[in-house]
C-alpha cells in the first residue's frame, strides 16, 4: 500500500472502479497524482470536477487522517494493487480499492475459501446443519477458511463453528473497524482474530 492509494479512496466522486480505472491508464496511484489535470481528462477521459480535485492533491489529507487511525488501532490497508490482495477479489469487476484488516491479513490469500450466510432468524435445524456442513469441511479440507458476515443468526453459528472445529474465519463487516456491529458479537470476532483469523471492512473511519 502506498499512501496515494488510500488518497484515490478519498477523492469526491471517484469510488472503487473509478480509482482501477485510472490505475489501469496510468499504471499507479502515484503515476495519477503526478498527471496534469488535462492529462487526467484526455487519457483517462475523467470528469473535469474529478481531475481538477485530483490535481489539486484531493484526498490527501484523509489519507494522513485515516492511516494514522488505523496505525493507532492495529488494521492493517491493503490496495487492490498490493500483493496481499485476494487474487478471488481481482476477478469482481467492482473490487474494494481498499481493504481495511484487523488480525491476519494472510487469512485472504487461502487457497482453499467457503463463504456461508443465511438467515439472521435461525432455527436450531439451520444450526445444526451449518455446524455439520462446517465439521465435514474441516475433516476433509483442514486448510479451508470460513468466511461470513459476523451478523446475528447463521453467520455468528458460522464463525462459531468454524472455530469449534479449529478452522480459520474470517468476517466481513459494513462498518469502519474496529468496531463490529451487531456488538454482541465483538467476543466472538476477537476470538477469531486471536484463531488467526480477521475482521474486514472496505470502511473508513471517515465514512459517514
Amino acid at each position: 500500500m502506498v499512501f496515494e492509494e488510500v488518497a484515490l479512496s478519498f477523492v469526491p466522486n471517484l469510488g472503487s472502479r473509478g480509482a482501477m480505472h485510472l490505475i489501469e491508464c496510468f499504471g499507479s496511484a502515484r503515476a495519477i497524482y503526478e498527471a496534469s489535470e488535462q492529462q487526467l481528462i484526455e487519457q483517462a477521459e475523467l470528469r473535469a470536477d474529478i481531475a481538477r480535485a485530483i490535481a489539486h492533491r484531493g484526498g490527501f489529507a484523509e489519507a494522513e487522517r485515516e492511516i494514522a487511525y488505523c496505525e493507532r488501532h492495529g488494521i492493517a490497508i491493503v490496495a487492490a494493487t498490493d500483493e496481499g490482495y485476494s487474487e478471488k477479489l481481482r476477478f469482481i469487476a467492482d473490487r474494494p480499492h481498499i481493504l481495511y484488516i484487523k488480525g491476519n491479513a494472510d487469512a485472504l490469500l487461502a487457497e482453499r475459501v467457503v463463504s456461508v450466510v443465511g438467515t439472521r432468524r435461525m432455527t436450531p435445524y439451520g444450526e445444526l446443519m451449518c455446524n455439520r456442513i462446517i465439521e465435514a469441511v474441516a475433516k476433509y479440507y483442514p486448510d479451508t477458511v470460513i468466511v461470513s458476515g459476523l451478523a446475528y443468526g447463521i453467520d455468528a453459528a458460522a464463525h462459531r463453528a468454524a472455530l469449534a472445529a479449529g478452522l480459520r474465519t474470517v468476517g466481513v463487516v459494513a462498518n469502519a473497524l474496529p468496531s463490529v456491529t451487531p456488538a454482541a458479537n465483538r467476543a466472538l470476532a476477537e476470538d477469531m482474530v486471536r484463531n488467526g483469523g480477521a475482521i474486514v471492512s472496505e470502511v473508513s473511519s471517515q465514512t459517514r
